[in-house]
């Protein structure tokens, strides 16, 4: 017993499989993204006579820095 394969059944078929995949890529993209972060070096100075001996910048910090010092 052959078989016979139509066509356009074969043709419907392809474009199911990619209507689905650029769906899937579509949602995909509506998705939340993270934000981006950069990192970016911390330096500190102090311009008093007064040492610093710690300083923090959104959770990172640095180490002592002497009166009118700093920069690393």
């Amino acid at each position: 017993m052959s078989r016979t394969l139509n066509p356009g059944a074969s043709r419907r078929r392809s474009a199911l499989w990619v209507a689905a995949a650029l769906t899937c890529l579509a949602l995909q993209a509506c998705s939340q993204s993270l934000p981006d972060r950069l990192g970016a070096p911390i330096e500190g100075y102090s311009h008093t006579s007064a040492a610093i001996n710690y300083f923090m910048v959104n959770g990172n910090g640095g180490p002592n820095i002497g009166p009118y010092g700093g920069g690393g």
